[in-house]
């Protein structure tokens, strides 16, 4: 009778704080863990192309942040466009086309170790206006 006691007590210790340790759900703090990004953003646009018939836009990058350039167009009318990006001194660096059946591209390059801004130029392949896009540059 001792020894039935003695065991159902060391169980019964053992078992209370397991219990009410699992009963009570403890919150990940997520304060310690750094936010960090592997690409910086560089631009971002959704928009239409204009009456003059081409969207202009600009986005500033520097080495700091990173090697490569990867650039996004959506052609969300599927007209078909055609997006070419320039320098400062105005030397063309990329360019990239969608069109009726391939809507969306994405491409890279690499613009070494120029500072600076880069403009990009966007045309619909038919010279028209109004049509929907989407256009994301990012640096990694």
């Amino acid at each position: 009778m001792r020894k039935v006691l003695l065991t159902l007590t060391a169980l019964t210790l053992f078992a209370v704080p397991v219990l009410s340790a699992s009963a009570q759900p403890r919150t990940i703090q997520n304060e310690a863990v750094p936010v960090f990004s592997t690409m910086d953003r560089l631009d971002i646009v959704e928009d239409e192309i204009p009456d003059e018939g081409e969207y202009k836009g600009s986005f500033y990058y520097e080495p700091s942040f990173g090697n490569e350039i990867r650039y996004h167009l959506w052609d969300k009318d599927g007209v078909g466009m055609t997006i070419k990006i320039y320098n400062e001194n105005n030397k063309q660096v990329a360019i990239g086309k969608t069109t009726k059946t391939k809507n969306q591209i994405t491409k890279s390059f690499r613009p070494g170790k120029y500072t600076g801004f880069y403009r990009y130029i966007i045309v619909p392949n038919d010279g028209g206006s109004g049509y929907q896009f989407e256009f994301s540059s990012r640096a990694f």
